[in-house]
């Protein structure tokens, strides 16, 4: 007989909550280390204690290591990693909380992408979202300012990467543990960031022992923070309905602020804060709307 997981929505709203509270903070430690030590360094050292974390996980739950369709997840692997390198590259020149309001454009992206290779037409609700969508963006990245750099695109890039990551899933990869799928990303993380390393002539080795000598525990911190949060998104997502736990996603953003003005005494401005309701609301609505008014489209 089949074994019934009883449906807890509170205790899954909280999860997604104490979620975004740790990877929002696993954020703030990416952006303070790699400016002392680089990003592919952060993903190496980072990696040596989240690979074994997800490693103790997937054998208490019994699950697979090796995936059914490799390909497929080495392609989802691919695409989240230029998704999280292009992130944290934008987080060594813009404010933490205004690199992670743009890159919460995910559920618009998925929107439209999802319409096109559906070959459907959206509906108004989800055009008039997209466009709040991207007035947000244009609020937070205020083109023509002072401090105005081309990586303020990079978050951009990255939640289009993500979001085909996130369709790959949902279409290829719905019969695959996501314990071992996870894994296999953290595995990614590890081989990018010593790849990285060798080519720059740095000793992967000598790293680490850099790091326990000068007693960098936020790596630490960094991989017990995502090994953690990896499991509240899964059960959060397992025992709520999936329009309310994204919904409350959102407080990513709150948390974002909240750690960048402890680590950085970052805090966005009034334009910039009304971006970001801008995108909250428009990322709500494409999730509660109607996706489609119509059928196919037609060539002509």
């Amino acid at each position: 007989m089949a074994t019934i997981i009883p449906n807890r929505p509170l205790l899954a709203i909280l999860a997604i909550l104490a979620a975004d509270l740790l990877l929002t903070l696993n954020d703030a430690l990416v952006a303070r280390a790699q400016s002392d030590v680089g990003l592919w360094t952060v993903f190496w050292l980072r990696g040596l204690i989240a690979v074994p974390v997800a490693v103790l996980i997937t054998l208490a739950a019994r699950a697979r290591f090796m995936p059914d369709q490799v390909g497929i997840v080495m392609v989802r692997t691919a695409l989240l990693l230029v998704s999280w390198v292009c992130l944290y590259s934008a987080l060594a020149v813009m404010p933490v909380a205004n690199a992670v309001a743009t890159l919460y454009t995910i559920p618009l992206m998925i929107a439209l992408i999802t319409a096109g290779l559906d070959r459907t037409r959206p509906s108004r609700l989800v055009l008039g979202a997209v466009g709040l969508g991207f007035v947000g963006v244009l609020l937070i990245v205020q083109p023509g300012q002072a401090a105005m750099s081309p990586a303020y695109v990079l978050p951009l890039i990255a939640a289009f990467s993500y979001s085909c990551a996130m369709i790959l899933t949902g279409r290829r990869l719905g019969s695959e543990n996501p314990l071992t799928v996870g894994l296999w990303l953290n595995y990614g993380f590890v081989g990018l960031g010593v790849f990285a390393m060798l080519l720059a002539g740095d000793s992967p080795v000598q790293t680490v022992w850099q790091a326990v000598e000068g007693r960098q525990w936020s790596y630490l911190g960094m991989g017990i923070c995502v090994g953690i949060a990896t499991i509240w998104v899964a059960y959060a997502y397992q025992n709520g309905a999936a329009t309310v736990i994204a919904t409350f996603d959102y407080a990513y953003l709150i948390f974002a602020i909240f750690w960048g003005y402890l680590f950085f005494g970052q805090f966005p401005n009034a334009l910039a804060l009304l971006g970001m309701g801008a995108i909250t609301l428009a990322g709500v609505i494409v999730m509660r709307a109607p996706m489609a008014v119509s059928g196919p489209r037609t060539t002509v």
